[in-house]
């Protein structure tokens, strides 16, 4: 599994002027105009301070490590610069604790920053949290990056809510190594991804009312990997028509999966459309909703899996058969594997 890869630099803030005007004793608006520079303004700005970004291409690379900070876009286009100097590597935006930038140890979190309104293509990684508390990632669009496009590791209480995810070579959203997630992924368009939305080694989290459309494979949530998954709510999601055919560096060659529960325990799938996931390639696993064991052999446990339709998969339903408490019902399919799994 692919980690969060640091390096070491310093951070450098380019000299461009920002207006600054006070909005209390406490809070201060800064305002970033095409030609200035947002991580000027970042580093300027105290925690609970707000930024707003106008309009234009900015090319930089930005790091938030100040808490409460809110970095306001209006369609602003982040873009890779020419020469990457950040601590993160090649990320659009990187909310970052308080860590060892070489060794990637955690000496403490960042809380409460949210980012909001920004285009960010051509990147690694397009957001990345990493050690963040309560992080919150709004109406962004993420656009052919490498690997992830909104991402969030080693944190607690992430929000990515009515965000687009196209073109990312891995996952659109990611939630990851978060044994306390607690992590909301809601009202999300995700198309075009080698995977819609990963939820791998974290436990705790929802997953609402996103449309996730011409992805290799839909939704996976995945335990061995290294970790246990699960305590996850999958509800009144649109899953249809991933079938593209990839190699993941993630999870291997797939195409035609729908919503995949691997080595997961505790996981609802409830009044979802899982429809058209038909695979086109070589795949590790095809089919509507999947319930499989882990990659290291740790059954799927405890899951309900109820009222959704799932209807012109290959197969609707999948479950290998181990694993304890697993519940099927009320789902509206043909065929599964075994049989008898629909209603």
């Amino acid at each position: 599994m692919r980690k969060f890869r640091l390096f070491v630099a310093s951070l450098c803030a380019v000299g461009a002027a920002v207006a600054a005007t006070a909005g209390s004793a406490q809070a201060a608006v800064f305002y970033v105009n095409p030609g200035q520079s947002i991580q000027a303004a970042i580093d300027k700005a105290n925690p609970g301070d707000t930024i707003i970004v106008r309009p234009g291409t900015y090319r930089e690379e930005l790091v938030i490590q100040k808490d409460r900070l809110k970095l306001q876009g209006s369609l602003a286009a982040i873009k890779p610069p020419a020469q990457s100097t950040s601590p993160c590597g090649s990320i659009g935006i990187c909310v970052v604790g308080n860590i060892d930038f070489d060794t990637g140890e955690i000496f403490g979190y960042v809380h409460s920053v949210s980012v909001s309104g920004f285009v960010i293509s051509g990147f690694d990684e397009g957001i990345f949290a990493y050690a963040s508390d309560r992080a919150t990632f709004t109406n962004n669009q993420t656009i052919s990056n490498e690997e992830y496009g909104i991402a969030a590791f080693a944190s607690t209480g992430t929000s990515i809510i009515g965000n687009k995810a196209r073109g990312s070579e891995e996952a659109g959203f990611y939630i990851g190594d978060s044994p306390i997630a607690n992590a909301t992924i809601r009202d999300n368009s995700s198309q075009e991804n080698t995977l819609g939305i990963l939820f791998r080694n974290s436990y705790g989290g929802s997953i609402l009312h996103n449309t996730i459309t011409h992805n290799c494979a839909g939704i996976l949530v995945l335990g061995d990997a290294p970790g246990p998954t699960g305590q996850v709510t999958i509800d009144s999601n649109t899953v249809s028509g991933n079938s593209m055919a990839c190699d993941s560096e993630d999870v291997g060659p797939v195409s035609g999966a729908g919503v995949v529960l691997s080595g997961a325990d505790h996981v609802t799938v409830h009044a979802n459309t899982v429809n058209d996931n038909v695979p086109t390639g070589l795949t590790f696993i095809q089919g509507g909703v999947v319930v499989m064991s882990g990659f290291a052999g740790t059954p799927s446990q405890f899951n309900t899996i109820s009222g959704n339709t799932i209807l012109h998969n290959s197969p609707d339903l999948f479950w290998d058969q181990l694993g304890h408490g697993n519940v099927f019902k009320f789902n509206v399919c043909q065929t599964s594997i075994p049989g008898g799994l629909c209603h």
